[in-house]
């Protein structure tokens, strides 16, 4: 197994650690994992903020921060992973704590790599609940790919009887995404590869739209009688591995069904029933602007979800440890978002320390 990181990665690492360990507890990689060349990719990192420990020991993630990774997870691009966990100490990582990370890491099947940060060295382990083993780590000139942007309305008719059973509901929504999936078009020519979609210029020429043939959906212009018709918006932020560069639209149908389900189970696990309008109210996908890549969040007023929350407070410390180290634009762009995701749940406080924080950061 190889682990990949480019240098401006490592040096940020390194700054990290010579200069802001008093501030940072520990950070998380985001990447790709590629089974087909064995290999691991760290594209971006999230460091996590100590509160008022300034020693330099190894700090393990809480249960709570373990739930905000799930968090994250959902609102990373379709292909980007949590693959690792970064430490600052010059505590060796030992069996004990290997063993201790791989009982909490369950729930994140794609967590590999942890790495430690010493005074003089790093190093590179992979996660294993016997002995730690050792990795070596490449450090090529990486750029995050540019994304692609799916995007499909499901439509579809059912009994109106569903609406008196919240569960079956979500349950009939959920499985008819594969309803005529094997249908499916596209507003591009399907034989197009993924890098050429990528090398486009224009955001517009990036965003593909799933489509079912209308005459396929055998929907008619009013809804029969007894029954209810059912439509959910779907999209999902793409990102093309290594392994995915050559393959078209076509050869990736499989692959975009899982990408959208995706997206339609976190919207169903948020949504609420109003029982006057008897409908589902989904929660509205929040964009985020992220160091070069794009997060949504999934915020719904009336039922926001609590570790999503607390990861979007614990990405203001983000935000301000990677401003020391020279990204202050980028902080205050990803700033703004944050700032409208609290707007819409009207968190005054939230608000207030962002606003605070971009004021000092523009000085």
């Amino acid at each position: 197994m190889a682990l990949i990181m480019n240098d401006s990665l490592l040096n940020q690492l390194k700054a990290i650690r010579f200069e802001h360990t008093n501030k940072t507890k520990f950070s998380i990689l985001i990447g790709t994992l590629e089974p087909e060349n064995n290999d691991i990719t760290a594209y971006s990192v999230v460091h996590f903020s100590k509160l008022n420990e300034r020693n330099s020991l190894l700090m393990f993630p809480s249960d709570d921060e373990f739930n905000q990774f799930i968090a994250l997870k959902f609102m990373l691009p379709f292909n980007l992973n949590i693959i690792g966990l970064v430490f600052y100490s010059a505590e060796e990582i030992t069996e004990f704590n290997m063993k201790s990370l791989t009982k909490k890491a369950k729930e994140l099947p794609a967590l590999k790599v942890v790495v430690n940060v010493g005074e003089e060295d790093i190093i590179y382990y992979q996660i294993s609940d016997k002995i730690p083993v050792k990795l070596k780590a490449q450090a090529p000139d990486l750029q995050l790919n540019n994304l692609l942007n799916f995007i499909h309305t499901m439509e579809f008719e059912t009994s109106d009887e569903i609406l008196n059973n919240h569960m079956d509901l979500k349950k009939k929504s959920f499985f008819s995404i594969d309803f005529l999936w094997d249908k499916i078009i596209f507003n591009k020519e399907e034989n197009i590869d993924l890098k050429s979609l990528q090398s486009m210029k224009s955001p517009l020429d990036k965003i593909i739209e799933i489509s079912v043939p209308c005459e396929d959906k055998q929907l008619s212009s009013k809804t029969e009688e007894g029954n209810v018709f059912l439509a959910f918006d779907l999209h999902m932020n793409f990102f093309v591995t290594n392994y995915l560069r050559n393959k078209t639209l076509r050869e990736i149908k499989v692959q975009l069904n899982a990408v959208l389900k995706q997206d339609l189970l976190i919207k169903l696990q948020r949504a609420v029933f109003d029982e006057n309008m008897k409908r589902l109210i989904l929660p509205a996908k929040i964009p985020l602007k992220f160091f070069g890549m794009e997060l949504n969040a999934y915020l719904l007023k009336d039922n926001p979800s609590k570790y999503e929350y607390n990861l979007c407070s614990s990405l203001i410390k983000h935000a301000e440890i990677i401003a020391l180290i020279g990204y202050e634009l980028q902080a205050r762009v990803f700033l703004r978002d944050l700032n409208e995701y609290f707007c819409i749940l009207g968190d005054k406080e939230k608000q207030k320390e962002i606003s605070e924080l971009i004021t000092k950061l523009s000085k």
